[in-house]
C-alpha cells in the first residue's frame, strides 16, 4: 500500500471507521479529522496515532515535518458531506 518508510496521511478520520485497518498495516500514520466530537472519540480509540484537529486547509502548513514522508492519502470522506450537485458530478 505504502512505499516503505513512509507514512499514510488519513483525512476525515472520523471516528476511525477506516483508521483500525490502516493501523493493522503497521505503517506510519497520521490523521486529520476538524470535527471536534468524532476527533474525541478517535483520540480514545487510536491514542497512539497522531491526530489534526483542524480542517485541511489549516492542516497543510503542519504537515511540512509529518512523522515520516507522506507515501499515500486515505478518505473516507462520506457522501453526505457533499452537496447534491458534487454528488451528482462526481458520478
Amino acid at each position: 500500500l505504502c512505499p516503505p518508510a513512509s507514512a499514510i496521511l488519513e483525512i476525515g478520520a472520523g471516528t476511525g471507521a477506516i483508521t483500525a485497518e490502516l493501523v493493522a498495516l503497521r505503517q506510519p500514520l497520521l490523521a486529520i479529522e476538524p470535527n471536534p466530537r468524532f476527533a474525541s472519540r478517535f483520540r480514545q480509540r487510536f491514542p497512539e496515532v497522531p491526530l489534526i484537529p483542524l480542517p485541511l486547509d489549516e492542516a497543510i502548513p503542519l504537515l511540512e515535518q509529518p512523522v515520516a514522508p507522506i507515501g499515500v492519502i486515505v478518505s473516507s470522506l462520506p457522501l453526505q458531506a457533499f452537496t447534491r450537485e458534487q454528488r451528482e458530478r462526481a458520478k
